[in-house]
């Protein structure tokens, strides 16, 4: 296979913030793997939270999302980066889609974009639609991180896409395994990761364990957003202050799902379910929405529990009284096979599938 080295080629990741949950990891992941791979790759964020904390491959515009004028500077790096061996401009996310659309315009570069979600506002309106498949048509290669993604994908934009949608899972780093022992004698703790926004689900989460206080220590959700005062609002609310903590952002993620003994997972919708991978990978049980992408992470395992999102506080509050029952009568079964699922998803499979449409696009430059 031909590699995408020096002047053979370089690939260019877009994505708006070097901050965020799912994406902005996997981004990170992805440049740092081709390294080792000998491919020219380089990430190019609109802004970020640091320059000092910008890796060695990593750059920042030092512009918000919200000016347009980021286009022109966009526009500029991508050239910087032209050469004979060819430029992949690999976007991200809503804003990294139409900023490189409009600034790659008649300039001979390979187009790739990561549909990381099922669901965005937009198309919640059908005039985007059009505007949509203007946009995606002017890409060479788009990627879905899982199936539920694609198929979202496909009734917004079309079947006639059909031929251009790539199916690659996401990978997630594998965390050190930690056996967990829940008897009679001990309640268990929760532990959750994810931003705090209303599509995160952690409302209902905290609304179900009001009914079973007597029946947990703790609740730790490890994440920031908009929605955190509405959340701190619930736990007073609901009498959790003692039992429910909103511990913001961690940097060390392995460690927050150590101290776990269950893992909760209420989200409306999601792409993949990183998380949910990476607290397999440590063996940790699951009470998980039944929705596409979460759902295909977990497979049919007896490890999760799935929650129908139209049954409601009841249905959460079932769920996890079974899979606490559940894990006390078979716990290192159930610990041992989220690990062995988690272990499908390891990051050098996604690494491996990028590789391989970068080398096609720049072999076919």
């Amino acid at each position: 296979m031909r590699k995408v080295v020096g002047d053979v080629g370089r690939v260019l990741n877009v994505i708006p913030s070097s901050s965020g949950g799912g994406a902005e990891r996997v981004v990170r992941t992805l440049t740092r793997a081709m390294q080792s791979k000998s491919v020219c790759c380089e990430t190019l964020y609109f802004s970020a939270n640091s320059e000092d904390d910008l890796l060695g491959f990593e750059h920042s515009l030092g512009v918000s999302y919200k000016n347009p004028l980021i286009i022109f500077a966009l526009r500029k790096f991508i050239k910087s980066r032209m050469g004979a061996g060819g430029l992949i401009v690999h976007a991200h996310l809503t804003w990294g889609l139409y900023y490189v659309f409009f600034a790659s315009l008649f300039l001979p570069v390979r187009l790739v974009y990561t549909e990381h979600s099922t669901y965005n506002s937009r198309r919640k309106y059908w005039v985007f639609r059009f505007f949509d498949r203007l946009v995606y048509s002017r890409f060479d290669r788009v990627v879905c991180i899982s199936e539920g993604v694609r198929q979202s994908l496909l009734s917004w934009i079309g079947p006639k896409f059909d031929t251009k949608l790539f199916l690659i899972l996401n990978g997630a780093d594998i965390y050190e395994y930690r056996a967990r022992k829940l008897d009679a004698s001990r309640l268990p703790s929760f532990v959750s990761i994810g931003s705090l926004n209303p599509h995160k689900g952690f409302q209902l989460a905290i609304e179900a364990l009001a009914d079973i206080s007597a029946e947990f220590s703790s609740y730790s959700i490890f994440g920031e957003g908009a929605y955190r005062e509405s959340l701190e609002r619930l736990i007073v609310h609901s009498g959790l202050q003692g039992k429910v903590h909103l511990m913001g952002w961690t940097d060390d993620v392995e460690k927050a799902l150590h101290g776990g003994d269950i893992q909760l997972i209420p989200s409306v919708w999601e792409g993949f379910g990183l998380t949910a991978v990476e607290g397999m990978s440590t063996g940790l049980p699951l009470v998980i929405s039944d929705v596409s992408g979460l759902r295909e992470v977990v497979g049919n395992g007896k490890f999760a529990v799935l929650v129908d999102p139209a049954g409601g506080k009841a249905a959460w509050v079932s769920a996890i009284r079974e899979l606490i029952e559940r894990f006390r009568q078979n716990q290192e079964r159930l610990s041992i096979e989220a690990r062995r699922r988690a272990l499908f998803f390891r990051n050098e499979f996604m690494v491996d599938s990028y590789f391989r449409v970068y080398s096609t696009l720049l072999h076919n430059f």
